[in-house]
């Protein structure tokens, strides 16, 4: 087995879960994100 290979894997998988970690916290911030704007218009407007 190509130790190459498995180190690619390895860091391939990490970057995927950790992209999806952050797509979750984005997801998971973005009512109170949609808030805060609401918020910023009403006083701009």
């Amino acid at each position: 087995m190509n130790t190459q290979y498995l180190e690619w894997v390895l860091s391939y998988s990490v970057a995927m879960i950790s992209q999806v970690r952050a797509s979750i916290t984005i997801a998971a911030s973005a009512p109170q994100r949609g808030q805060e704007n609401d918020e910023t218009l009403e006083r701009l407007g």
